[in-house]
């Protein structure tokens, strides 16, 4: 129920800039999930060309459902390293081999990649969620001080209304001043020059 009074509190600006991160984090984690997407596929591909070769330097004489076979039962790596040890070809295999220990390592790095960029991304998350507070703040301070602004104009145009009107009637209060001390100095007179 707080979240929700405190959600109609919030300024259009505020929505407007909420809106406008959350959909830039959106399209971001978005291309970061079809880049994954692509580079999984890219990997299973090559991972899978990679075994077919294995299994065929293995047993050079197996059909493609053979080597099928053993790519979606795991067996070639067994296949292989069984051969490996029995193969006349030992210098190929061992190439083979060290091939294949190396993209492990590829593999590896890729995955340690993987994750500490996702890691990333949610740093980067979590700061921006930690300073939409202080930017919540500062759009409210200035949206206050927009409205205080337009209230001292306001109060300053009344103030110089109010000058105008006081000086007016001083001046007005003066010329009748004069006037009545006029009319009564000429009473005066009047009556001394009687006398």
């Amino acid at each position: 129920m707080k979240e929700y009074s405190e959600e109609q509190n919030i300024s259009r600006t505020q929505k407007v800039s909420r809106l406008g991160r959350q959909q830039g984090l959106a399209k971001s984690f978005g291309e970061f999930v079809q880049n994954y997407q692509q580079a999984n596929v890219d990997f299973n591909e090559r991972n899978k060309q990679r075994l077919r070769r294995q299994y065929l330097i293995a047993k050079p004489d197996a059909t493609d459902e053979e080597v099928e076979e053993a790519i979606s039962s795991d067996q070639v790596g067994n296949v292989f390293s069984s051969m490996v040890m029995k193969s006349s070809r030992t210098a190929e295999a061992k190439s083979v081999l060290k091939e294949v220990e190396e993209r492990h390592q590829d593999i590896l790095n890729t995955e340690k990649a993987i994750l500490e960029l996702a890691g990333l991304f949610q740093e980067i998350s979590d700061m921006i969620y930690r300073q939409q507070d202080s930017l919540d703040t500062i759009e409210t301070a200035v949206e206050d001080a927009n409205f205080h602004i337009e209230i001292a104009g306001q109060e300053i145009d009344q103030a110089i209304e109010i000058r105008k009107s006081t000086r007016k009637k001083a001046m007005i209060l003066l010329l009748v001043l004069i006037i009545v001390m006029g009319i009564v100095g000429g009473i005066v007179y009047l009556e001394v020059s009687k006398k």
